[in-house]
């Protein structure tokens, strides 16, 4: 990420990366409960905590585990255990609707409220969908930007988007001064 957006904040991005973790961990310890212990504290930790305790047992070696580890996987069990039968657990669950969106590529950086009017939404709704947004606009320099907006609106947005003119479009230059530069000098340029 940078200034303009973050990625662990982008749920498809982050759910991607998280499962490529997990697998690649339980290809390093070949057991669920390290797994999710090393995913929680990290592999080395996991290892130290195997060399202490001479046994690659998560119920044996979790007392050498930090202690939001060793609490953490049987939580993790628990909360597991408890989604699988809500209701015998005294929760009543309502599953939500499932985030329906489309994807439409954006190459300048144009401000949500005017991308949300595009779409036929609000911005409020256009932050739902992306959250890796950090500004008030677009990431600028970046060609093909995959902005989520509401199913269905895909056609009134490339047509609105269309009409948008040039001078709504921004565009960002960053500068690192260099010694001997003024803002005079840097105005001129």
């Amino acid at each position: 990420g940078n200034f303009w957006y973050d990625e662990r904040r982008d749920f498809e991005k982050a759910s991607y990366a998280a499962a490529r973790h997990l697998k690649d961990l339980y290809s390093e310890f070949g057991d669920w409960y390290l797994v999710l212990a090393a995913y929680n504290s990290g592999a080395g930790r996991v290892h130290h905590a195997i060399k202490r305790s001479k046994s690659a047992d998560f119920w044996k070696m979790r007392p050498h585990l930090p202690r939001e580890t060793r609490n953490y996987v049987p939580q993790y069990i628990a909360a597991a255990v408890m989604a699988m039968d809500p209701k015998s657990y005294g929760f009543d669950v309502t599953p939500s609707d499932s985030l329906n969106f489309e994807t439409v590529p954006i190459d300048d950086c144009v401000d949500i409220s005017l991308l949300a009017k595009c779409a036929g939404s609000d911005v409020e709704t256009l932050r739902e969908l992306n959250p890796e947004l950090l500004q008030w606009c677009t990431p600028p320099g970046t060609k093909g930007y995959r902005l989520r907006i509401p199913a269905g609106a895909s056609q009134a947005f490339a047509l609105n988007y269309a009409k948008i003119p040039d001078d709504q479009k921004r565009n960002w230059l960053v500068l690192t001064v260099k010694k001997g530069q003024t803002l005079a000098s840097i105005a001129r340029k």
